[in-house]
């Protein structure tokens, strides 16, 4: 009849168990790239950004600072956080 040989572990091991650990390697991944997003957040949500911009644009608006400082300040914004 049908002998149960040692290849066949093997192949029922690479057939069940090496696809198991990518999919678990690729879930893995994702949930790390999805808890490191939300944790962090992309900078325009962040409401002290917001309020900043707000902050400089009055600034430059009322004549405070130049065209050239208000550009040089925003662009540092994100930097700092």
């Amino acid at each position: 009849m049908f002998a149960f040989a040692g290849w066949h572990l093997l192949v029922l091991v690479g057939l069940v168990l090496v696809p198991l650990v990518l999919v678990g390697g690729v879930v893995a991944i994702v949930v790390v790239a999805v808890r490191s997003r939300s944790r962090n957040g992309p900078v325009h949500a962040r409401p002290e950004v917001a309020a900043r911009l707000k902050e400089l644009d009055a600034l430059r608006a009322g004549g405070v600072i130049t065209e050239a400082e208000f550009e040089a300040r925003r662009r540092r914004i994100p930097d700092e956080i």
